[in-house]
This record gives C-alpha cells, sequence and structure tokens, in this order.
C-alpha cells in the first residue's frame, strides 16, 4: 500500500515536496488512512479539519480525534467550525452541497494565504459513486470522467486504490478512526449508490466495479482528446466573443459542440437543442445563462458576459446642455444655406429645428418603440428596423433613442425619423453628430 502510494502521488499527482502541504482530515477512515500514509512516507505536512456543526456532540468528538491525530504525528492542526444549516439556507442549496462549498472555500483560502496544496481523500469508489451521482442528475461527458489526481491546488493521493483495501490496509497497521453515522443513512443518494446499487450490478455481472473504473477511464481519455481539438482559449468568456459553428459540423454533433463551449459558461445542455434550431433560422434569438447571455443569427452565436443597461433618461433643456449625457453629441444651429458644405453620414443627423420641441429626451429603446424611418413608408417598430438592418442584437442593447414630446426623432447613428427630415420649407437647422460609438 505505501509503495503504491508514493507512485502515485510522485507520478500521477506530481507533487515533489514543492510547496506546504495541508491534508483535509475528517476523522473517518479514508482521511485518516491517508494522513498515515503521508506520515510513514516521512512526508511533511499539516491537518485540515472543518468541523460542519451538524451532528452536535458527533462533530465535536471528530474534531477532537483530529487534533488528537495531530499531536500523536507531531503535526501542526487547523481547525474551522462553519454553521453548514445557516449556509443552506442562505444559498438555497443541499446540506452536501453547503458542505462541499464551505469545504472547497476554505481549502483556495488556506492555498492563497499558505501558497500551498490540499490533499483529498477521494479514492476509486468515490470516484464510481460520483459518476451514477451525475449521471442520475444530468451530465455531459466532463462529469462522467472522475477526479483528477492533481486539479490545481488539490491533490488527490489515494485514486490508486478503493475503500476495501484502505479498510484492510488500517486494520493491519492497527490505525483507528471514526465513523460517522450519516454515513448509513440511505437518505442520501450517495449512500444509496455506494449500499444498493453497486452491490447490485457486482451481482448482475461480477467484475462490473472494475469495469465501470475502466469506462470512467477511458470517458477521461475521450475527453481530453475532444478538447485537444474544441478547446477555447482560456478567458474567452470574461468579454464578448463570436463562436462559429466549424464547417461540416453534422446537426447531430452541435449541441454537444455548443455544450462544450457554453456549459462553462452557465448554459444547460437542454438549452443548445434551440440554441442549435436557432442557427438554421432567420430571426435572431437570445438566450440567458446566470452569467451570460448569447445571441443567435445569421448561422453565428455571440456570447458576452451579462451587462447591466443604463435605463436613466437624460433631459436636454437646449443645443449646449450636451455635458451631462453618457454618449459624446455635439448639437449646433446652422442655417439652411450651410447645409450643403456639411459632412453627413449615420453619426450625424440634420432636423427640421422648427419641428423639435424642447426639451428633448435621450433614453434607451423600450419593447413596443415605433417611429417612422427616413426613407421608408409608413412606421416600424424599431426592433424591426434593427432587425432589418441586421444590426447585432448586443449592439441594439446599447442603442439610444432623442425624442421630441414623446416621438422618436432619431435613432442615435442609424436612421431619422421622416417626420423630422428637412425640407423646401426648412429655414433653420439642428445638427447632430454622435462620437465614435466604441466610446459608448
Amino acid at each position: 500500500m505505501l509503495s503504491a502510494f508514493q507512485h502515485h502521488l510522485r507520478h500521477a499527482c506530481a507533487y515533489q515536496g514543492e510547496a506546504p502541504l495541508w491534508l483535509a482530515v475528517s476523522g473517518g477512515l479514508d482521511s485518516v488512512a491517508m494522513a498515515w500514509l503521508f506520515h510513514r512516507a516521512g512526508l511533511d505536512f499539516s491537518l485540515l479539519h472543518m468541523n460542519f456543526s451538524l451532528r452536535g456532540r458527533e462533530s465535536d468528538e471528530d474534531e477532537v480525534f483530529v487534533r488528537a491525530l495531530g499531536v500523536s504525528m507531531g503535526r501542526e492542526v487547523r481547525v474551522k467550525r462553519v454553521d453548514t444549516r445557516a449556509y443552506t439556507l442562505e444559498k438555497g442549496i443541499s446540506i452536501q452541497e453547503a458542505a462541499r462549498e464551505l469545504r472547497y472555500q476554505w481549502f483556495t483560502e488556506v492555498c492563497a494565504a499558505e501558497s500551498g496544496l490540499v490533499a483529498v481523500a477521494h479514492h476509486r469508489d468515490d470516484e464510481l459513486e460520483t459518476f451514477f451521482i451525475n449521471l442520475l442528475r444530468g451530465t455531459g461527458l466532463k462529469g462522467l470522467t472522475g477526479y483528477a489526481a492533481r486539479s490545481g491546488n488539490i491533490l488527490r493521493p489515494m485514486l490508486f486504490t478503493g475503500r476495501r483495501a484502505i479498510e484492510a490496509w488500517a486494520r493491519k497497521e492497527g490505525i483507528r478512526w471514526r465513523e460517522d453515522s450519516s454515513n448509513s443513512s440511505d437518505k442520501y443518494l450517495r449512500n444509496r449508490i455506494r449500499h444498493d446499487l453497486l452491490p447490485l450490478l457486482e451481482d448482475l455481472r461480477p467484475g462490473s466495479r472494475d469495469k465501470m473504473l475502466e469506462n470512467i477511464a477511458r470517458l477521461a481519455s475521450e475527453e481530453a482528446l475532444l478538447n485537444t481539438f474544441i478547446g477555447r482559449p482560456e478567458g474567452e468568456g470574461d468579454k464578448e466573443f463570436r463562436l462559429a459553428v466549424p464547417l461540416g459540423m453534422p446537426s447531430e454533433a452541435l449541441p454537444a459542440f455548443l455544450a462544450s463551449v457554453l456549459g462553462p459558461l452557465g448554459f444547460p445542455f437542454s438549452m443548445m437543442l434551440p440554441v442549435a434550431q436557432a442557427l438554421h433560422g432567420n430571426e435572431g434569438k437570445r438566450f440567458h445563462s446566470p452569467t451570460h447571455e448569447l445571441s443567435v443569427s445569421r448561422g453565428g452565436v455571440r456570447v458576452r458576459p451579462v451587462q447591466p443597461v443604463n435605463e436613466e433618461v437624460y433631459i436636454i433643456v437646449d443645443v449646449d446642455d450636451v455635458s451631462s449625457l453618457p454618449i459624446p453629441l455635439r448639437m449646433e444651429y446652422v442655417s439652411r444655406e450651410e447645409i450643403g458644405l456639411l459632412d453627413q453620414g449615420p453619426d450625424v443627423a440634420l432636423l427640421d429645428a422648427a419641428r423639435l420641441q424642447w426639451p428633448l429626451r435621450l433614453r434607451r429603446r423600450r419593447e413596443g418603440d415605433r417611429f417612422h424611418p427616413l426613407g421608408l413608408p409608413g412606421s416600424k417598430t424599431v426592433s424591426d428596423f434593427l432587425i432589418d438592418q441586421k444590426i447585432n442584437p448586443f449592439v441594439r442593447d446599447k442603442l439610444w433613442l432623442l425624442e421630441s414630446a414623446g416621438h422618436i426623432v432619431w435613432v442615435v447613428g442609424y436612421r431619422l425619423d421622416h417626420r423630422y427630415r428637412l425640407s423646401d420649407r426648412t429655414e433653420e437647422v439642428i445638427r447632430i453628430e454622435v462620437g465614435q460609438r466604441s466610446a459608448y
């Protein structure tokens, strides 16, 4: 056992004693055995124990046990008490999820403060149980690939063996540990898989446990192969990016391709089918995750982090009242004779001054906004106009509208309202220019 442990630690975990090492020890069989293996190997380490305050006196006795274990090994023991039930209510998650979050938050804090590594006692049976938990809850390939021996600052030095071998070694070595009473409760999915499903599979087909572990290793290899070809740049989701579908991508593979990119950004696989269908449609569609949003149009996908939208309405009382606006506008009165000498384009609006009523209002577009686009018959919703102009949905969100007496005068940077155009009767012109679009 000790030799296999040292080999796994050195090769799979790539641990060469390069950083302070903390062992996460609950007091149960797996983590206590891990601590003794480190101790027998003559390695330097300290112990971490989190008291989740879930089992009253039993939790406190676990803490006492781990403190005594540290003393017997001559090791530092760091303990943290947390109110797991309060955290569960605050986050609206299960006890198991809360305990995991609290635990790994602490590990992250310790690693950052100590520039160290944390070893946890996951073993091969844990991989099997997690495989079925994820399969039953719904997951992609990544959720079926088991644990990594080393993931960031987390080491898993017990993945070379399983629960039975660990217990046999611990009994042979006369090692004591604490039994968690919750491990025998069938109200937890993991325990039901451990006590009922895995033994049943072994009865149905002897050797199924080893075959499932082989399958997990194969899936992990296939996921690594897939990522080699579809891996995305690190940090891509931190800013807006465009996702192009590779040419020749079979339609049945498209949801999986989208999930591989969008899953880490919070988009569930169940959303990938409608996204794939939208790619073949003509009308742009929007989808949202808790942290990101995506738009689908013209065979492409644009993704960006969720951004707050400035919904404030800005009042403009005259042509000089532009200093406090959120976009760079410049206004001036000009005579009709000067028009031919003035630069024009989408960023310039030439308006009949007599038709405007002050004050003007600058605001974001809203659902149902309508105007009369210059050069087109009748009215149209601003939304339909922007779609017809093939304006990116994310750009649409940034647009501003200039209003006079409740009527849209200008979709800023795109189109005037026909009713405020210059005519033969125009005597005085208001020229409005907006600065570079990158500024807003």
